[in-house]
């Protein structure tokens, strides 16, 4: 599965991450400003893993605050 770059989807982020846990995998939720800076996406990512979580975790955190 391909992973998602945040970077390509926000130009800032809410200052909150949902990680919900499944039987089969990981989801997280995050919202924030899109790049055109016009509209507030909410993104629901799906990893089949927590290394996924923890590097979507990581990209999350160097992305300014809104």
């Amino acid at each position: 599965m391909a992973q998602v770059k945040l970077s390509e989807v926000f130009s800032a982020v809410n200052d909150s991450v949902s990680v919900y846990r499944y039987d089969n995998g990981w989801m997280v939720e995050i919202s924030g400003r899109d790049l055109a800076e016009e509209e507030w996406p909410t993104k629901k990512i799906i990893c089949s893993d927590l290394k996924n979580v923890l590097t979507l975790l990581e990209e999350y955190s160097k992305i300014k605050l809104n």
